[in-house]
């Protein structure tokens, strides 16, 4: 019998090109497809890690985009890739054709280990905080994380830089890059960073307050800044 695969990372690309049109042209949605092509590669290089995509599209362009990074994914990601479904709540799995209705049932018929409390998982994609951190909140809870609000715990964080932030959040990807070359661009990324450290806080807290049960305390952070003495 083989040795089931120990697995210590999960990725989880939420709603790739979600904003597409709306906020970002086509030009800049193929930049986020090369920059989430590139940490695929990252992934692929790490035999202990997963990735996870949870599309969403509602055209044939975010289609014809969203399919070309699903068929990167699975090529060079191949047994630990696996699409997901959900619209309010996580739904299936979906992983080389068959469905399954959590990720326990996923993990154990793949040969995957996952120890819940040593497993760190990572949230990138469309919005920062919004549906990312949600999502990965819901992936956090099927896992069985101790602590499964992302921010408050050392398992489980967004990445913003490799994501689509909301409009007092973090720069859009490809303005970032151009925004870090001068000292004057690397200042407003600095107040834009305080801000969304304000945001994805308050966005923990909510989160909290929504999944958190009794038996995990639970204390909002005091999201006004210390007084200097």
């Amino acid at each position: 019998m083989a040795r089931p695969l120990e697995i210590k990372r999960i990725d989880f690309i939420v709603h790739p090109f979600y904003d597409l049109f709306a906020r970002y042209s086509p030009e800049n949605a193929e930049y986020l497809l090369q920059m989430w092509k590139e940490h695929i590669d990252e992934a692929a290089k790490d035999k202990n890690k997963l990735l996870f995509v949870l599309s969403t599209v509602t055209s044939s362009d975010q289609t014809k985009i969203s399919d070309a990074l699903l068929r990167y994914a699975k090529r060079k990601m191949r047994e630990r890739f696996c699409e997901t479904e959900g619209s309010d709540t996580l739904g299936y799995f979906v992983h080389k054709g068959k469905r399954f209705k959590n990720f326990n049932d996923f993990a154990k018929a793949n040969g995957f280990a996952v120890n819940k409390k040593r497993v760190r998982t990572r949230g990138l994609g469309e919005r920062t905080n919004a549906c990312v951190a949600g999502f990965l909140t819901r992936l956090n809870i099927q896992i069985g994380l101790p602590n499964p609000i992302p921010y408050r715990n050392p398992q489980s964080t967004v990445l913003p830089r490799k994501s689509v932030a909301g409009k007092r959040e973090y720069p859009f990807p490809w303005r970032l890059k151009k925004l870090m070359r001068t000292a004057s661009g690397k200042e407003q990324v600095r107040r834009q960073m305080q801000k969304y450290i304000k945001e994805r806080q308050a966005k923990a807290n909510r989160l909290a307050a929504v999944y958190l049960s009794e038996k995990i305390p639970f204390k909002p952070r005091n999201l006004k800044p210390k007084r200097k003495h």
